[in-house]
């Protein structure tokens, strides 16, 4: 039997994953998905859902795209490449049971 939730805006978060300009080349159809990101980033806003970002080692790759930074609640740095050990898990597991991301 399959079983379904409903998901709403207080058990939900978007995590935009690592959309920063130095790894785009590396990412296929690139372009289309930093259009796609932002057209969710802003869906999930019009929607009172968190919109959370994360960027790979920003010191050595720079911030997330300016359009999709904007767009977030919080921006996690990290050096893992899961954001757990980060603390992406930790910090929003207290009350969000369903996430979605966008990479």
């Amino acid at each position: 039997m399959l079983h379904t939730a409903t998901a709403t805006a207080t058990d939900s978060v978007l995590i935009l994953v690592d959309i920063q300009q130095r790894l785009l080349p590396a990412i296929s159809g690139g372009e289309r998905m930093v259009r796609e990101a932002v057209r969710l980033a802003s869906i999930a806003r019009l929607l009172d859902v968190p919109v959370i970002g994360t960027e790979q080692n920003p010191a050595a790759l720079g911030p997330n795209l300016p359009e999709l930074k904007a767009l977030c609640d919080h921006t996690l740095a990290k050096l893992h490449f899961d954001a757990c050990r980060d603390g992406l898990v930790w910090r929003w597991s207290n009350n969000i049971t369903l996430v979605s991301s966008c990479n």
